[in-house]
């Protein structure tokens, strides 16, 4: 548990939100969404005026719905604050504007589209502007359906609910894609459902139960095998046998995170609380002590964690129940810097959160549409703890768009790490975009540093799910 709240520690806060203010942010908006069904404002106007009820249940749950309408209840909150004296209701305006500002950057968002004759192209590119997200498709090789025009509409559902919706009507789904890891939309037939299995959602998280494994193993060069097997091993939930043999039982889930969030670590495998077969046999094997894996490349949004349980009963045909958490370090606060010029000299710099960014070098060769960068980060200034988290994510950070802001992925990265400097070399190419678009020479590096965290903690629960 310590190292794992070192983690969390050694960019700054953890846990507690950043925005108490009780100003409002510049960059909050003032008008509706152009795709909100005209029906919102009467039901923001009705939840306002709920916050003044008698009751108190019924003023916290109109606070809490006018959070899921999200910056389309900002106008309405902000004019109680311009012309109400009632302190309760201020407060909690001011409450709801807070929280809503909060989960612009690390919440969940509330997703409404209505479109009634869009192609996916533009659907795709209303998911990412209310997710704050940078979507794409993929050129899918002249695809059909990216042409196909259809009536798409969600109204305050989840992510991963419009996500759905999008399959559905679309027949993409998204997959990871370069070695950003971007989140990119693809046919269904490409590959696996990321979405697929039992799932349970938990802010801008869903956790998939993707499947189980049970097997049983033997080393024919160890003595030979006894039919009656000894006690598990110390660490997993597994069944040693004397002649060399081990059996083992674990579940994969798989972990999704909204794209806007940049999870920097996460923990190798979840603390599992209860898991019990139907035959009432407890499962949960001794705990591993809990470590974070704190190399997590470009923006992944898609983890995979195994869960090493007992082996059920013999007869045992489902598992009842699996409860338990898994656990984050997120991404709560950053600096954001943009370098132009890229092949001027002197090469432009920046400084974000005590690392400096300088570009030692950068090349084109126009007749093969590449172009290589040679980055400089130096952490001078940071103790050695600090940078040994911090350079693990100095790559991810960073992102190079074109003149229009098309999205130009790494081809091949060299890094080499000296002391609390750490210089990579990253070739960029024409043909590798992220979207169906080319992207043109390299224009703007865009550098993203963390300088605050927080551990986040995701439940999850399934319940009657079958056994191998």
């Amino acid at each position: 548990m310590r190292y794992r709240i070192l983690l969390a520690c050694v960019l700054g806060s953890v846990g507690g939100s950043s925005f108490a203010q009780t100003t409002i942010p510049a960059t909050m908006p003032t008008t509706m969404s152009e795709t909100m069904p005209t029906t919102v404002p009467t039901a923001v106007s009705r939840l306002v005026s709920q916050l003044a009820s008698d009751t108190w249940r019924d003023r916290q749950k109109a606070q809490n719905e006018l959070v899921r309408f999200g910056d389309d209840a900002v106008p309405a909150l902000v004019d109680v604050l311009n012309h109400t004296k009632d302190d309760e209701l201020r407060t909690r305006a001011r409450a709801a504007l807070a929280q809503i500002e909060e989960n612009r950057a690390t919440g969940p968002s509330t997703i409404t589209i209505d479109l009634p004759d869009a192609t996916v192209d533009e659907v795709v590119k209303e998911l990412g502007k209310q997710a704050r997200a940078t979507l794409s498709l993929n050129n899918m090789n002249g695809n059909p359906v990216l042409s196909a025009r259809k009536a798409f509409k969600v109204e305050r559902v989840s992510f991963w609910g419009a996500v759905r919706e999008i399959d559905r009507v679309f027949g993409i789904r998204p997959v990871e894609w370069g070695n950003d890891q971007a989140m990119t939309f693809v046919p269904g037939n490409m590959g696996n459902n990321p979405l697929g299995g039992p799932s349970i959602e938990h802010g801008p998280f869903m956790i998939v139960a993707v499947g189980a494994n049970l097997t049983r193993s033997v080393r024919f060069d160890a003595a030979a095998p006894v039919a009656a097997p000894v006690a598990a091993p110390a660490r997993g939930g597994g069944r040693a046998f004397p002649g060399g043999g081990q059996s083992d039982f674990s579940v994969n889930l798989r972990v999704l995170c909204e794209p806007k969030l940049r999870i920097l670590s996460a923990q190798w495998q979840p603390d599992v609380s209860e898991a019990t077969d139907d035959q009432g046999r407890t499962l949960v094997a001794q705990a591993i002590p809990g470590s974070f894996n704190t190399s997590m490349p470009g923006r992944g949004w898609n983890w995979n964690q195994n869960v090493r349980l007992s082996l059920p009963a013999p007869d045992a045909k489902r598992l009842a129940v699996l409860k338990g958490v898994s656990h984050f370090v997120m991404q709560s606060k950053s600096q954001r810097k943009e370098l132009v010029n890229l092949f001027d000299k002197p090469h432009p710099t920046a400084t974000a959160g005590g690392v400096t960014l300088s570009i030692s070098d950068a090349k084109r060769d126009e007749r093969a549409d590449t172009y290589s960068f040679r980055f400089s980060f130096n952490g001078a200034g940071i103790d050695m703890q600090k940078w040994a988290f911090v350079s693990q994510q100095l790559m991810s950070g960073v992102r190079m768009v074109d003149a229009d802001g098309r999205v130009l992925l790494p081809s091949k990265t060299n890094e080499n790490s000296n002391g609390r400097k750490y210089d990579l070399t990253v070739a960029y190419s024409r043909k590798r975009g992220l979207g169906p678009e080319q992207p043109g020479e390299p224009a703007k590096l865009i550098w993203e540093m963390s300088v605050e965290t927080k551990e986040v903690s995701v439940p999850f629960e399934f319940k009657d799910l079958p056994l191998p």
